[in-house]
C-alpha cells in the first residue's frame, strides 16, 4: 500500500508490525580501520589476533514509531565501533598421532559500540528515567561473539564431520520512540552438527543435526535493570539426510 506521501507500507503477520517506508532515508558510509596478525605455526594451523574500528556515518537503524508496532528506518548521525578478535585453529595430532585427523577451532570478538542518542529520543526517555545516559549500543551489535568447532575429515575413507557452537552477546534489535524501553535480544546458545561420506562410485551421504540444544529465542524489554520478555519462541531440532549423485 501507497498512503500519502508515497511512503510504502509493508504489513508483517509474524509479529503483526507494520513497516513504513522512509523517502529521506540516507545511505551510510562507512570509514574502516584493521589491524591484523597471524601466525601459521603449521599447514592447517592458526594463531591471529586483529584489533578494529568502524566509524559510521548515517547509519540505519529500525524504529518503533508508536505503540502500534509502526516501524520505520531511520538514520542517525554517527556510531562508532571498536573491538578485538582472537583466532586460533590447531590439529589435534599434537596430543596423540592417533588424533591426526581431528582439528579444534575457535574466535573470540570483543566489542564496544556506541551512538548519540537524538535529541528528541532522549527526551522522551529522561521523562521516565532521568539518569539515563545520552548514549547507547548500536543496533544490533554484540558485546560479545563466540565459535568453536571441532573438525574430523579422513581423506582415506571419504568421511568428514564438524560440531559447531555459536553464542552472541545481549543486542540491542529494536529502538522505541516515546519512553517505551528498548528490545533486546538475549543470548542463544547454538549447536550443530554436519557430515558427509563418500560412497562407491559416485554417490555421496551428507546430514545434519541444527540446534541440538534447542535454544530458544527470546527478545525483552529493558529498564532499569530488569529484563521483561517480549517474545520467546524455538524452532526445534532439526534433522537432514541427503544422498548425491555426481555426474
Amino acid at each position: 500500500a501507497m498512503p500519502d506521501g508515497g511512503t510504502m507500507i509493508d504489513l508483517e503477520f509474524v509479529g503483526d508490525y507494520r513497516y513504513y517506508g522512509n523517502p529521506g532515508i540516507k545511505r551510510t558510509l562507512i570509514d574502516n580501520y584493521d589491524f591484523r596478525w597471524e601466525w601459521f605455526s603449521r599447514p592447517g594451523e592458526i594463531y591471529a589476533a586483529s584489533l578494529f574500528g568502524k566509524v559510521f556515518h548515517d547509519p540505519i537503524e529500525r524504529v518503533i514509531q508508536n505503540q502500534n508496532g509502526e516501524i520505520r528506518y531511520e538514520n542517525v548521525d554517527r556510531a562508532v565501533v571498536y573491538g578485538i578478535e582472537l583466532e586460533s585453529r590447531k590439529r589435534l595430532d599434537i596430543i596423540a598421532p592417533s588424533l591426526e585427523q581431528f582439528q579444534v577451532g575457535g574466535n573470540l570478538t570483543l566489542v564496544h559500540s556506541e551512538v548519540d542518542i537524538a535529541a528528541r529520543e532522549l527526551a522522551a526517555i529522561r521523562a521516565v528515567d532521568p539518569g539515563r545516559s545520552s548514549t547507547r549500543e548500536f543496533q544490533g551489535q554484540s558485546p560479545y561473539i563466540v565459535n568453536l568447532n571441532l573438525n574430523y575429515d579422513n581423506a582415506g575413507n571419504g568421511l568428514s564431520a564438524g560440531l559447531y557452537y555459536n553464542v552472541f552477546g545481549k543486542r540491542l534489535t529494536e529502538i522505541s520512540y516515546g519512553g517505551t524501553p528498548y528490545v533486546y535480544e538475549l543470548p542463544q546458545h547454538s549447536l550443530n552438527f554436519t557430515f558427509s561420506k563418500k560412497l562407491p562410485g559416485r554417490l555421496s551421504l551428507s546430514g545434519s543435526v541444527k540446534n541440538i540444544l534447542n535454544a530458544k529465542s527470546k527478545t525483552v524489554h529493558s529498564y532499569k535493570g530488569h529484563d521483561y520478555v517480549a517474545r520467546e519462541n524455538t524452532s526445534g531440532v532439526s534433522y537432514s539426510l541427503g544422498l548425491k549423485y555426481s555426474l
